[in-house]
C-alpha cells in the first residue's frame, strides 16, 4: 500500500489527519487510531486488496450511477449535476425525469457541458470523464432526479430555501424561560417535573410576556436503568421519556378510581421525594409506571371496542408511527424481558430489529408493545395540549425543544438501525482550556456515510420528530454537523479524532423542515467551533448560542451592542456555573472536589482569575449604569451576591441585540450549584438536582416578579429602574 493510497482512504472517510486546538496546538491523527476509526466505520483494511476495495466502496457510496445519490439546490435558482458519462452522447443531449414531491412529473434534457472544476475528492476514479448539466429551478422540497434509461442513476434531489424560519421581527426581541423539566419541583408532580408543570410554566411566562420555555431533551431513556438519567443521553431521539407524564390529567386516571387509589398510595412515598435535593430515578420510575400500566390496562377494557373515539385516536397515531414506533415498542418491550437494554449481550437472535426471530416474538407480546405505544401517544398528546396553550396565550414560540448529538450505547435508535451508526467509537471534546483532559460522552455517532446512502431520511426524520409541537429548536453541538470529534473505544480523549459530516445537506434539510414547521433553529456553537461555520449557519439564518461568560475579550466583557443579531443569548446554561455559583466560586469548588482542577496553584489561579473576571463584570455593568458607584470598587471580590446583582446582568443581557434571550429558571429561583459537571460521571450528582424552590413558591415570588418585569422592560427598549 502507497502513502498516497492510504491518504486517499482517508479523506474519503472523512477522517481529519490533524486539528487544532483552542490553545493554537496542532493534533496529528495517529495511523492507529485511523485504522480504529476506519474499522468503526464497517470498513476492510486488512490488506492492500482490502484496502482497494475500501477505496472504491467509499467512492461509489456517494454515487447513483452516473449521477451523485444525493444533490442538493437553492429554491428558485437552477442546479448544476455532475454526470459521469460511460460515452458521450453524439448530441450531448440527456434525457432525464424530476419526479417532484408532490407526484408531479416533470420530464426534460438538458445538454452536457465538460466539468472544468476537476473532480472532487470522492469522485470513483480519475479515469472517468466529468460532465455537467443543468436543471431549471424547482420549489423547495425532496425530489428524485432519474436519468433515462439508466435504472441505477436515480439521485435525491433536495431543493432548499434560502434560510431557516425567523419571525418577522418588526424590531422586536424575544425573551423566555430555560428549565430542566425533570428538575421542577412543585406539590402535585410525583418526583419529577413533567408535562403538568410546564403547562403551569407556560401560563407564568406568558403572564409576564415570555414568548417561549426552553427545554432540556425529552427524549427516550432507558427504563431499565433509569438513573442514566442524563437527557442528553438518550435511547432514542425520535421517541419521548414518558416519565414526563403528568399521571393525573390521562383521561384514564379521571375514569379509574383504582388509578387514583393506587396514586394517592404512591404518593405516600413520593411525598418525602420532593422534599429530597436529589430525583431518586429508580423510585419515580416504578411509581408512575405502575400508575401507568393500571391506566392502560382501564383504557384497553373500556376504549378499543368499535367506534369508541379515544380508541380510534390511539389507533390512528399507531398507523402513522408505522415501523419506527412499532419496533421502539419491541425494542422497550425485549428491554424489559430480558432485564437489559444492552442489546448486543441479547441471545443472537434478537440483536437486529429485522431479525425474523423478533418479527415471530412480536405478536406474542404484542399487549406489552401496545402498552408502550400506548405511553407515546399520552406524551405527543399532552406536549400537543401545552404547545397549543402557549400559542392560545400569545407566546410567539411557546416551546423550544433541544435535539441532543447521539445516542446512548446499547440504544433503541442503534438496535433498529445499526448500520446508521459507527462502532466502538464515542462522542466526546478534545482538550482545551475548560477541560485539559478532554471529554468522552459516551454516545455513539452517527455513520456520515450512511446519510448519503440512506437518502438523509434519518436526519429528515430526526428534524420532524424533534420539531414537533415546537416553536424553536436547539441543536446540541451543532459543529457536529460539520465534523464530530469521536474517540476509539479504549483511547483516552486526547487521541481522538475528528470526521466530516455533510454540512451543507444538513443545513438545506433543515431550512426545509424549519420553514414547513415554522420553527426557529438554535445551534448551540460552544467550544471548538470549525471554521466557517457560524458564517454558513447565519446565512442559513441559524441562530448563534452566546452565553455572558464568554462574552470577553482579555480585560473585560462585551458591551450589549456588541452581541450578535442572530443569536440565543444567556448569562448561563446546565453545563456552567449559576449566576450565584459564578460570583460565589461553587463551580471551582465542585472541579476541585472531583479533580478536575489539580493541587493548590491550579486552585489558587482559578480563584485569581474569576476576580478578575467578577471585577470586569462589575464594571460592565457599572458602564451600562445598572449599579450604583459602590459597586465600582476595586475589592468588589468580597461583595456577597445580592438580588441587586442578578437583576444588573440579566438587564444587561437583555438589551442586547440579539433576537433570543433565555433566562434560566435555576437563576430565577438563585440556585447555588450547577446542573451538570462537564467532565464527570458519579463524581458529581449530574442530572439529579431539583430546585430548591416549588414551583408554587417561585410563581408567587414578588422580587421573581419584579425581575421578569425589569427584563421585559429592556427587552422591549424601554430603559427601567431597578
Amino acid at each position: 500500500m502507497s502513502e498516497a493510497q492510504w491518504e486517499r482512504l482517508i479523506s474519503l472517510a472523512g477522517i481529519e489527519p490533524e486539528y487544532w486546538d483552542l490553545n493554537g496546538r496542532c493534533h496529528k491523527t495517529s495511523i492507529e487510531v485511523e485504522h480504529q476509526l476506519l474499522v468503526a466505520m464497517g470498513l476492510n483494511i486488512s490488506s492492500d486488496a482490502e484496502i482497494a476495495n475500501s477505496i472504491r466502496s467509499l467512492s461509489e457510496r456517494s454515487w447513483r450511477g452516473r449521477v451523485r445519490a444525493t444533490v442538493i439546490a437553492r429554491e428558485g435558482a437552477s442546479c448544476s449535476v455532475v454526470y459521469r458519462p460511460s460515452h458521450m452522447p453524439a448530441d450531448r443531449i440527456l434525457a432525464w425525469t424530476i419526479f417532484a414531491e408532490n407526484g408531479i412529473q416533470i420530464p426534460g434534457m438538458s445538454t452536457l457541458e465538460d466539468d472544468f472544476h476537476g473532480h472532487d475528492a470522492l469522485q470513483v476514479d480519475p479515469e472517468f470523464r466529468s460532465c455537467r448539466f443543468e436543471l431549471p429551478a424547482l420549489p423547495a422540497g425532496y425530489h428524485w432526479l432519474q436519468i433515462a434509461d439508466e435504472d441505477d442513476s436515480r439521485s435525491r434531489l433536495i431543493v432548499f430555501p434560502d434560510r431557516c424560519f425567523l419571525p418577522s421581527q418588526g424590531g422586536r426581541r424575544y425573551w423566555g424561560l430555560s428549565t430542566q423539566l425533570y428538575s421542577v419541583r412543585s406539590e402535585r408532580n410525583l418526583g419529577i417535573g413533567d408535562f403538568g408543570d410546564l403547562a403551569r410554566l407556560v401560563d407564568w411566562a406568558s403572564r409576564h410576556k415570555g414568548d417561549f420555555i426552553a427545554l432540556n431533551p425529552l427524549h427516550a431513556q432507558f427504563p431499565r436503568m433509569p438513573e442514566l438519567a442524563s437527557p442528553y443521553y438518550p435511547s432514542s431521539r425520535i421517541f419521548y421519556n414518558p416519565l414526563y407524564l403528568d399521571v393525573t390529567s390521562v383521561p384514564e386516571f379521571v375514569e379509574c378510581s383504582e388509578a387514583r387509589r393506587l396514586s394517592e398510595t404512591l404518593m405516600q412515598p413520593t411525598s418525602h421525594m420532593r422534599s429530597e435535593e436529589f430525583i431518586n430515578y429508580s423510585e419515580v420510575s416504578s411509581a408512575k409506571l405502575n400508575v401507568l400500566q393500571m391506566l392502560f390496562c382501564h383504557f384497553r377494557a373500556h376504549h378499543t371496542h368499535g367506534g369508541d373515539a379515544r380508541g380510534e385516536n390511539f389507533a390512528r397515531f399507531v398507523e402513522r408511527g408505522g415501523v419506527s414506533l412499532r419496533k421502539f415498542a419491541i425494542f422497550q418491550t425485549l428491554s424489559e424481558k430480558l432485564r437489559s437494554h444492552a442489546w448486543q449481550c441479547w441471545p443472537p437472535s434478537l440483536r437486529h430489529a429485522n431479525d425474523i426471530n423478533v418479527e415471530a416474538l412480536a405478536p406474542m407480546e404484542s399487549e406489552r408493545c401496545l402498552f408502550f405505544e400506548y405511553l407515546q401517544w399520552l406524551c405527543d398528546g399532552q406536549l400537543a395540549d401545552v404547545a397549543r396553550q402557549a400559542r392560545d396565550v400569545g407566546m410567539e414560540f411557546g416551546l423550544c425543544r433541544d435535539l441532543a448529538v447521539g445516542v446512548g450505547g446499547g440504544s433503541a435508535d442503534q438496535w433498529m438501525d445499526p448500520e446508521a451508526f459507527l462502532n466502538d467509537v464515542s462522542i466526546g471534546a478534545p482538550p482545551d482550556p475548560f477541560n485539559e483532559a478532554g471529554q468522552a460522552w459516551g454516545l455513539i455517532p452517527a455513520n456520515p456515510h450512511y446519510l448519503q446512502t440512506d437518502g438523509y431520511s434519518k436526519i429528515i426524520g430526526l428534524m420532524r420528530a424533534n420539531m414537533r409541537h415546537a416553536g424553536a429548536l436547539r441543536i446540541d453541538h451543532i459543529m457536529g454537523w460539520q465534523r464530530l470529534f469521536v474517540i476509539p473505544q479504549g483511547a483516552s480523549p486526547a487521541e481522538g479524532a475528528y470526521i466530516r459530516f455533510p454540512l451543507d445537506e444538513m443545513i438545506a434539510i433543515a431550512a426545509i423542515e424549519s420553514t414547513r414547521q415554522k420553527c426557529v433553529l438554535i445551534g448551540e456553537d460552544l467550544g471548538t467551533v470549525p471554521e466557517g461555520l457560524r458564517d454558513k449557519a447565519a446565512a442559513a439564518g441559524i441562530l448563534s448560542t452566546r452565553i455572558l461568560y464568554f462574552e470577553k475579550y482579555a480585560d473585560g466583557f462585551h458591551a450589549p451592542s456588541q452581541f450578535p443579531e442572530l443569536a440565543m443569548i444567556a448569562a448561563t446554561n446546565h453545563d456552567l456555573a449559576t449566576l450565584r455559583g459564578y460570583w460565589d466560586g461553587r463551580d471551582i469548588s465542585a472541579k476541585v472536589s472531583v479533580g478536575i482542577i489539580k493541587g493548590k496553584p491550579e486552585e489558587d489561579a482559578a480563584r485569581s482569575l474569576r476576580q478578575r473576571e467578577k471585577q470586569n463584570l462589575v464594571n460592565a455593568l457599572h458602564k451600562e449604569g445598572l449599579l450604583p458607584d459602590a459597586y465600582s470598587a476595586q475589592e468588589i471580590g468580597a461583595a456577597p451576591w445580592s438580588l441587586e446583582l442578578k437583576n444588573a446582568v440579566e438587564i444587561f443581557i437583555a438589551r442586547s441585540r440579539s433576537i433570543l434571550m433565555a433566562v434560566q429558571l435555576d437563576d430565577l429561583a438563585d440556585e447555588a450549584d450547577q446542573v451538570n459537571l462537564p467532565g464527570t460521571i458519579d463524581q458529581y450528582p449530574n442530572w439529579m438536582r431539583r430546585l430548591g424552590r416549588s414551583l408554587e413558591e417561585i410563581v408567587a415570588d414578588p422580587q421573581i416578579a419584579r425581575t421578569l418585569a425589569l427584563i421585559q422592560s429592556a427587552r422591549s427598549g424601554q430603559r427601567a429602574d431597578q
